[in-house]
């Protein structure tokens, strides 16, 4: 396998480019090198993977560039100006580009060829930002109102409105994992079918257990999260002090905790 780092992951500073590395996992020695181009916008580091194909996207303020991880080598590049999501779902490369007055164009490629599926805009919002994908297809995170599916082959979005509470949202067997942290001392582990919204389980956690750690304005809170490969345990780190919690996906009991 290659490790595939980019940098800058940020906005980098004017006439800087974007570069992405391929490095041995074991010795850290580089594999491959391969220039982006235009300076990225910030987002999410600027590298999709694609599992599926095993291939990554590279985002630059022009254009998304698909590569082999093994060896660098460019499989396809199309014009994206890459400013809200971007992401792989069932084979389709999404990104959704700035088209002004808080409206998005949504643009569907081809994953393997690049070639261009749909270009449309479906949504007006004050904000998106691309979660996670799964077999029902793209989740998409609409600020001040909550999570939405993406059809990835048409660029629709369904109407199954999803839980808006969770501050880590995570997808594991076509649901959505999410721990929902109110200003309360509890944490809420909450699993919905992502297809249909119907929650699949609860499960609130006290403080009292050792599980859900409270910070100093009295609510707990989380920071990152992660599933394991055969999806059945998602983990959530929580924050002050810090505690990994690692959540069965089934039935959201607690597997372990450790501070």
């Amino acid at each position: 396998g290659v490790v595939v780092v980019q940098y800058p992951t940020l906005t980098p500073t004017a006439g800087t480019h974007a570069v992405v590395f391929g490095l041995n996992p074991t010795t850290g020695q580089k594999v491959w090198e391969f220039n982006a181009g235009n300076p990225l916008y910030y987002g999410d580091g600027g590298l999709v993977v694609n599992t599926a194909s095993q291939t990554v996207a590279t985002l630059n303020t022009s254009y998304v560039h698909t590569l082999d991880p093994a060896t660098g080598k460019l499989l396809w590049r199309a014009p994206v100006n890459f400013q809200a999501f971007a992401g792989f779902a069932d084979g389709v490369f999404v990104a959704g580009t700035d088209a002004g007055s808080t409206r998005y164009n949504t643009l569907g490629y081809d994953a393997t060829s690049g070639s261009l599926l749909y270009n449309q805009s479906t949504y007006s919002v004050s904000s998106v930002g691309y979660m996670a994908s799964c077999k029902a297809g793209m989740i998409l995170n609409i600020f001040q109102g909550g999570p939405v599916l993406l059809n990835p082959h048409t660029g629709n979005y369904s109407q199954v409105q999803l839980n808006n509470q969770g501050w880590i949202n995570l997808v594991a067997q076509d649901s959505l994992v999410l721990c929902s942290t109110p200003f309360t001392p509890t944490s809420t582990f909450i699993r919905q079918d992502v297809a249909t919204g119907k929650q699949l389980w609860s499960v609130s956690v006290p403080a009292a257990h050792g599980v859900c750690n409270i910070s100093s304005a009295g609510f707990s809170t989380v920071k990152q999260g992660a599933v394991n490969a055969d999806e059945t345990v998602a983990y959530f780190v929580m924050n002050d002090p810090s505690t990994v919690v690692a959540v069965n996906v089934a039935d959201g009991s607690t597997v372990w905790a450790v501070s």
